[in-house]
């Protein structure tokens, strides 16, 4: 997306974030977009916006996934926390998470002292969909 459409969008959304929820979101996220200008992350700081997400590269980017989680950094010297690699986003939960093997060990990044975090997209990607009720269960059995 180009600047201008970065600014109309973090502006419309803020809005409606506000309208609907009483507060602001912190997130820019863009799974299936086609690329990322590299004012992405000055733009996303100076709407509020602090994180941003995207599963695209995974999809065999030419210079390959830089990291999992960590920050990208701006012109302007402003950074977003970034989460690259996330797994597809037609991913369904059918498992406890909080003991499965494949979803606690994949795509964690260290954060220091023994500690590690992860992100991970799940749901109906591509086609506007939300989590099917079974992976919401197990989610929810899962943090329980």
């Amino acid at each position: 997306p180009s600047p201008e459409s970065l600014m109309r969008q973090a502006l419309y959304g803020q809005r409606f974030f506000r309208q609907e929820f009483g507060k602001a979101s912190r997130d820019v996220y863009l799974p299936d977009c086609f690329g990322f200008g590299f004012a992405l992350p000055s733009i996303a700081v100076h709407s509020g916006l602090s994180q941003f997400s995207t599963q695209k590269l995974t999809w065999g980017s030419s210079y390959g996934i830089p990291f999992p989680i960590g920050r990208w950094k701006g012109v302007d010297g402003n950074t977003v926390i970034a989460a690259l690699n996330p797994g597809d986003y037609v991913t369904k939960i059918r498992s406890d998470i909080s003991v499965d093997p494949k979803w606690a060990s994949e795509r964690f990044t260290s954060v220091g002292n023994g500690r590690q975090i992860g992100f991970r997209y799940f749901g109906t990607g591509d086609i506007g969909g939300a989590p099917d009720e079974e992976s919401v269960e197990w989610l929810e059995k899962s943090i329980a």
